[in-house]
């Protein structure tokens, strides 16, 4: 009856896994081998292994890239890449494949960083560096942020949501300037990116999921307000094929506010005696007797 749905992406429709990996691997390409750097924010768990193998799979095929380092700076991001090691005969059908040679998540050509003083962190020729927090707030991403992003042959790649209001936010929409932690403006020069490898579902997807469930209450949650409400216009738009007496109610409500439905009480009859063993059904305004009516 109910159906609580994310609505993260609101209408926006990502591009298919093969174009965002080619898209992903050739803009890191381009800044290494102009002799930048190329920096990608990640979250510690999930996405940022899926990126480490999809690069490490990418170094392998390409031989002129094998001596440019590659690292991550996170120490959750290396404890749970143990555990992705541990169980990778738990995953997909391709991964499973590939043990029968080495396990995937052994990388070959990326490195970790147990510890990094970015002041001096010897960062002199093309490099990439996976480093937490996804969000550019603080921790190792922003100060190598800091450091890198005057310079136009270096890169920064989101490569997941970006939160409104912080700074990977900021920076899609391509300022002239930025403000670093200590207060001090500098110019943006370094190249911006965006490539989604989000957990989330887009518009696609999304409306494919609510019309096979077929809910009579809608309740989106999970999105920015503009989000939601293109969202909730969309499926609205798509619901005026059907009766009105047949569509979905479609909420949208902030956070901690209440929600209330109304659901029909559910009637049924139960024919008991010689009722039940009639071949024809009692015709209209015919006594009958041996009905027992129950509310649910």
């Amino acid at each position: 009856d109910v159906l609580m749905v994310e609505a993260t992406y609101g209408v926006q429709v990502h591009a298919s896994r093969a174009e965002r990996e080619a898209r992903f691997t050739g803009t890191i390409e381009r800044v290494v081998t102009r002799g930048g750097r190329c920096l990608i924010p990640v979250f510690a768990l999930g996405r940022a292994q899926e990126l480490l193998l999809i690069l490490d799979e990418y170094w392998q095929a390409n031989p002129h890239l094998q001596n440019i380092p590659i690292w991550y700076a996170s120490k959750l991001a290396s404890r749970a890449l143990r555990v992705y090691q541990t169980y990778a005969n738990m995953m997909n059908a391709r991964i499973r494949a590939q043990m029968d040679v080495s396990n995937p998540f052994s990388f070959s050509y990326i490195q970790n960083l147990k510890s990094i003083d970015v002041q001096n962190f010897d960062d002199s020729g093309p490099s990439v560096v996976f480093a937490s927090p996804g969000m550019l707030q603080s921790g190792v991403s922003r100060q190598l942020f800091d450091r890198w992003a005057s310079d136009p042959k270096n890169g920064v790649l989101i490569a997941g949501y970006a939160v409104e209001h912080t700074l990977a936010k900021e920076i899609l929409n391509q300022p002239k300037e930025v403000v670093t932690l200590e207060g001090r403006r500098q110019p943006l020069n370094a190249l911006v990116d965006y490539v989604s490898f989000s957990a989330h579902v887009d518009f696609v997807q999304n409306r494919s999921f609510i019309t096979s469930v077929d809910p009579k209450h809608i309740i989106l949650v999970h999105g920015q307000k503009d989000e939601m409400g293109r969202l909730k216009k969309a499926l609205l738009v798509q619901y005026r094929q059907i009766p009105e007496t047949k569509r979905p109610t479609i909420t949208m409500p902030p956070n901690k506010q209440e929600v209330k439905l109304k659901f029909a009480r559910r009637r049924s009859a139960k024919v008991m005696g010689t009722l039940a063993d009639r071949e024809a059904e009692p015709q209209e305004g015919e006594d009958v007797g041996g009905i027992l009516v129950t509310h649910n």
